[in-house]
């Protein structure tokens, strides 16, 4: 009979309802045999001696199982004639062998442990072919093409369902083919691949004659028969290897065990139980705890634990030792269970101790437990070492770790120990990634908290790999990187690597040790950022002098082009009195700009050196004001510019404390400015008000200085008080100037308090405020001076001009020379002073001092003057001129015992005044 023929099956014919019974009988006695041999596995897989894919085998007996009940159902449904139960039957008959299929290739990938290509061939196949069977069982409800009855009740196999066969044929052939193959190799998978080998020739033999004798069970035979064939095999496989496995457990942790036992945990029996005393010799229990072996397991755990066991641990001990827990533990396939405990051996020394439980079933199907004991003191009391220098570190550290990689597979990589972390850290870390054990995972978790920009170099250099070819190098192994805290912020860790090495000096265990290194890392880049702005800083300053070098190399070269042009001019015409007059006058102006230009040099360079000194004084603001109106207000009627100066009516303090030398010199900066930049006909104000105080004793005054001249653009307003800075060169606007004005002024407004801001617009003017709290003074009383313009008759007075310089002395000599006055002159102070020790009195009416010379300084001639014995020379009066002309050389001057100071160039009247003011006052 071909496949065609058995296409179409009378099932009410009566021969053939014997034939279902038949159907019906041998599946029942497949039914009985595979519950004999298999219940344990399907009713509770974790007591049957498999381990191997145990899940797998038991999914798979339970779909040939589900089969045989249908097959059963089958013969019976098809003798009472019940078509659509028969129908119902029939569709789950299929399911269950589609099932049965994706079990059994599932099981033989896990079973076989295949890793390479032919595991996924597999696992797929069974997936897809199972999963297809279903979904055309499916349609077969709505469209027969697997299975179906036609109107005479005959059974019609469809094309699907042949198709379906076919491929049970060619895959059970390929299985059979590659592990019978491998059955007939000397390896250790020789039983297991002999074991589906002949499942699947049982199988595909199975097959084959049922489509030959369809009436026939074949297909439930061959079932029957490969799972037996598997059971005897799977059981003797893993009775073998757990006999191997006890074998190797004896031999390797009994061996050098403090203490063996095995016991018979189902029947509460302990069988063997010795114990190594400190030499090493065996010495039986009963010796130690009075109980003859075998005896009772539970008795024996009770005694042991009351006797030896130290009460800290006590109840860990039981609760881990008793039977009732290695029972349980066994039946959730925990096969081995290790535990440290503290006890007092029989000797009488406490210690700590290992105890290993091994559980395993034996042949007779009861549970056994080898159990030995080892002595872990020493190992103990190198890790409260370790734990020791971990917490020592800890205080540097915010998590350490100690990672095991003393192994092949780096997946076995292990923190055995990690330190508690600090709360910041914790607070970070979220328990998952604290608790992982394993350092590959471990470091997958933190990843998630690396900053993105960090998280290639943070896994690249974390790498074991990476870290033990580091150790080739180096001690150590570190990186920088920013972890994400919870509140959002970043902060910056350092995680270092140091190895643990054995006597041969290769690592084999790592500490990793992470700190908090954020306040570090912020200053040091606060530092480079500091010297990043310091260096653009000093880059703009040197850009800034360049162009001060070059406008002032124009600018110097105006005035002194002029002073030499109109000397020669004067030379050539010297016949013509007006036109040399001229020319001197404007040598004149000439030399007094190019001495504007090297105070403001010298001034902003003592500005920038920190030597300025802020001197306060009673000041008038209504004298003040006026005297800053009359010395400025001659420049602006010169320019034609209408300059006004008023104090507004609600002043109320009109004394104050003030360094009165550096406010005027503030307000004449900003008024000149202004008159330079205004253009004739334009006007000039200056305005004084009082604003409300709140600092007890002090009074809060703003000056303003407005101009209709030339303005700023906004781009300069942003640099008009940087050093060397200027709106536009002297060449293109007219004007003369270092670019220091501004810079010297609002330094100067700085260092007395006060604050200086300027609002202009370029072609509309200017507007200048400078505020200034000052502490308010009482007015004083007039006093008598001696004005500037007091007459004192010089003639016939004899000088002595002390001068190192030889045209200085010369210029000075005739200058005094003209008002009558008589001159004697000395190059250096020691030889001025040698003049006056050899003097008469009355000989010298006073001398003119110069400051820097070449042995003997101003300073120490004048102190060694007035040290001379003779009282005229003590008394003298002492000039200082000098070009040391700041405040504090003025200072310095009086502190050495002179009576007044005058810069070089020398301005001949106010020479001349001078003179006049000190003879006056000690005639």
């Amino acid at each position: 009979m071909n496949l065609e023929e058995n296409a179409s099956i009378e099932i009410h014919n009566e021969d053939y309802n014997m034939q279902d019974y038949l159907y019906s009988v041998i599946g029942i006695i497949a039914i009985a045999i595979h519950l004999i041999i298999n219940f344990k596995v399907m009713v509770k897989p974790e007591s049957c001696t498999s381990q191997k894919a145990a899940g797998k085998y038991r999914f798979l007996i339970t779909a040939i199982f589900s089969y045989y009940i249908t097959d059963v159902l089958w013969g019976i449904l098809a003798g009472l004639n019940w078509i659509t139960a028969l129908f119902i039957d029939t569709t789950i008959y299929y399911t269950a062998m589609s099932l049965a299929i994706l079990g059994f290739y599932s099981y033989i990938v896990e079973y076989l442990e295949m890793k390479d290509w032919r595991s996924k061939f597999f696992k797929y196949f069974g997936i897809g072919f199972c999963v297809l069977e279903i979904i055309f069982l499916i349609i077969n409800f709505l469209f027969p093409c697997f299975f179906w009855f036609d109107e005479n009740d005959h059974y019609i196999a469809g094309p699907v369902r042949y198709a379906a066969l076919w491929i049970q044929i060619a895959m059970f052939s390929i299985s059979s083919i590659f592990t019978g193959i491998e059955a007939f190799r000397q390896n250790s998978a020789k039983k297991r691949n002999m074991a589906i080998f002949l499942f699947s020739l049982v199988m595909l033999v199975a097959i084959i004659f049922q489509e030959r004798f369809p009436l026939l069970p074949f297909y439930a035979l061959g079932c029957l028969i490969g799972c037996c064939i598997l059971h005897v095999y799977v059981v003797g496989d893993e009775i073998e290897e757990n006999s191997n496995r006890l074998a190797d457990y004896k031999q390797a942790i009994l061996s050098d065990a403090l203490i063996s036992l095995e016991a018979n945990l189902t029947q509460d029996k302990l069988y063997y139980g010795v114990w190594k005393d400190n030499e090493g010799k065996i010495v039986q229990l009963k010796d130690i705890i009075g109980l003859d072996v075998p005896c009772s397991y539970d008795e024996y755990i009770r005694k042991w634990n009351e006797r030896f066991v130290k009460d800290k641990t006590f109840d860990s001990f039981l609760q881990k030792t008793s039977r009732d827990s290695l029972l349980d533990s066994f039946g959730k396939g925990i096969t081995e269970i290790t535990f440290d405990y503290e006890a007092q051996v029989p000797s009488g020394r406490i210690t700590w101790l290992r105890r290993n439980i091994a559980l395993t079933r034996g042949q007779s199907g009861d549970v056994i437990a080898y159990t030995n004991v080892k002595d872990i003191s020493a190992l103990v009391a190198q890790q409260k070492r370790e734990e020791a220098y971990i917490e020592t570190l800890a205080t540097e550290y915010d998590s350490i770790a100690i990672i095991d990689i003393d192994n092949e597979d780096k997946n076995e990589d292990k923190v055995i120990l990690h330190s508690r972390l600090t709360d910041r850290l914790a607070s970070m870390i979220d328990d998952e990634t604290a608790k992982e054990e394993n350092y590959g995972k471990k470091l997958d978790l933190m990843l998630r908290f690396v900053h993105p920009q960090d998280r290639e170099q943070f896994q690249n250099n974390t790498q074991k790999e990476k870290v033990l070819e580091s150790f080739a190098q180096n001690r150590t192994h570190t990186l920088d990187f920013r972890i994400l805290m919870k509140d959002g912020s970043y902060l910056y860790f350092q995680l270092t690597f140091v190895a643990l090495r054995d006597e041969s000096g290769q690592p084999r265990q790592m500490i990793a040790c992470m700190r908090n290194i954020d306040a570090e890392i912020r200053k040091e880049l606060a530092i480079r950022q500091e010297l990043e702005k310091a260096k653009i800083a000093a880059e703009s300053a040197n850009q800034a002098k360049s162009t001060f070098l070059f406008n002032m190399s124009h600018d110097i070269r105006t005035p002194m082009n002029a002073i030499i042009g109109f000397t020669d001019i004067a030379v050539k015409h010297i016949d013509d009195r007006e036109h040399v007059l001229e020319s001197l006058r404007k040598v004149k102006i000439s030399s007094n700009h190019l001495l504007t230009l090297v105070n403001d040099v010298l001034d902003m360079s003592r500005i920038e050196a920190g030597t300025v000194n802020i001197e306060e004084e009673p000041v008038c603001i209504d004298t003040a004001k006026d005297n800053l109106f009359s010395i400025l207000n001659g420049s602006a009627e010169a320019k034609n510019i209408v300059f006004t100066s008023t104090i507004d009516s609600s002043l109320t303090h009109h004394w104050i404390y003030a360094d009165r030398l550096h406010v005027m010199r503030v307000l004449t900066n900003i008024i000149s400015n202004s008159i330079k930049y205004t253009n004739p006909g334009g006007r000039i104000e200056l305005s004084a008000i009082e604003l409300p105080c709140e600092k007890d004793g002090y009074a809060r005054f703003r000056y303003t200085v407005t101009d209709t001249g030339i303005g700023m653009n906004k781009e300069f307003l942003t640099h008009v008080f940087e050093p060397f800075s200027r709106a536009e060169s002297a060449t293109k606007s007219g004007v003369t100037g270092t670019g220091l004005g501004m810079s010297i002024t609002k330094s100067l407004v700085e260092l007395m308090g006060g604050t200086i801001s300027i609002e202009s617009e370029l072609g509309i003017g200017t507007t200048v405020t400078v505020e200034f709290e000052n502490r308010i003074a009482q007015p004083a009383s007039p006093t008598a001076e001696i004005q500037d313009n007091a007459v004192f008759d010089l003639a016939g007075k004899r000088i002595l001009l002390v001068e190192d310089n030889e045209l200085n002395r010369e210029i000075a000599t005739e200058i005094l020379s003209e008002v009558g006055l008589v001159i004697d002159t000395a190059e250096d102070g020691d030889i001025a002073v040698d003049i006056m020790r050899n003097a008469s009195e009355g000989q010298y009416a006073l001398i003119l001092m110069d400051i820097q010379m070449p042995h003997m300084n101003g300073y120490d001639a004048t102190r060694a003057i007035r040290a001379l014995p003779e009282e005229y020379a003590s008394g003298i009066p002492i000039i200082a001129m000098t070009a040391n002309a700041f405040d504090e050389d003025k200072k310095n001057a009086f502190a050495a015992g002179m009576n007044g100071h005058i810069a070089k160039p020398i301005n001949v009247a106010e020479l001349l005044t001078m003179l006049s003011n000190v003879l006056s006052r000690c005639a």
